[in-house]
């Protein structure tokens, strides 16, 4: 099979395609109304097809392969922004991140909003806990006698405590596949 190449987007192909969105901020909700339906937005789109197939040098794509590079331009950018935004966090000094925000990425963090790319202000994460049961290489059950439950707590540590609770001792043995030696040597109930 021969591999086709694909053709990239210029810079005033990327530029033409964020002031569309900025022109027509429903197609970056992706949200339907009675106002803006779907055959209006396949509509937008089409529109931007045509404009970006004019011109003469870059990709020419269908309106959906358009759609698909804009929201790869808003992962990129919102996963950029978010790589600065953990080395800012990091503690002990050292050098500034060599990653720059360019004015059109910021342009497209000014379109996606905050809340997206931040997530709501004064608001935590919550708290993710585990149930972690013991299971050795080549066993075919997990064995409730020796259960942890495994939680990350708010100062960020990691804790694994044994849990004998876990299980009545009426239950019967949870059935699973055998575990090879290279898998890992436990499984996560979650």
């Amino acid at each position: 099979m021969e591999k086709i190449a694909k053709e990239n987007i210029t810079p005033d192909q990327r530029r033409e395609l964020v002031d569309f969105i900025k022109l027509h901020p429903q197609l970056n909700s992706g949200k339907f109304t009675n106002e803006f339906t779907f055959k209006k937005a396949q509509e937008l789109w089409q529109s931007l097809e045509n404009n970006m197939n004019a011109f003469p040098a870059g990709a020419h794509k269908e309106w959906k392969k358009w759609r698909k590079t804009w929201h790869d331009i808003k992962t990129r950018t919102k996963s950029k922004s978010s790589m600065i935004k953990q080395h800012r966090k990091r503690t002990g000094g050292g050098p500034p991140t060599a990653i720059n925000i360019t004015t059109q990425e910021e342009e497209v963090l000014g379109i996606m909003g905050e809340v997206i790319v931040d997530g709501h202000p004064g608001i935590s994460e919550s708290l993710v806990e585990f149930d972690v049961l013991t299971m050795l290489p080549d066993q075919t059950s997990i064995d409730h006698d020796h259960a942890f439950g495994v939680s990350q707590r708010e100062d960020s540590e990691i804790h694994v405590e044994e849990n004998p609770n876990y299980a009545d001792e009426n239950d019967p043995p949870l059935e699973v596949p055998p575990v090879s030696k290279q898998q890992s040597s436990f499984a996560v109930i979650v």
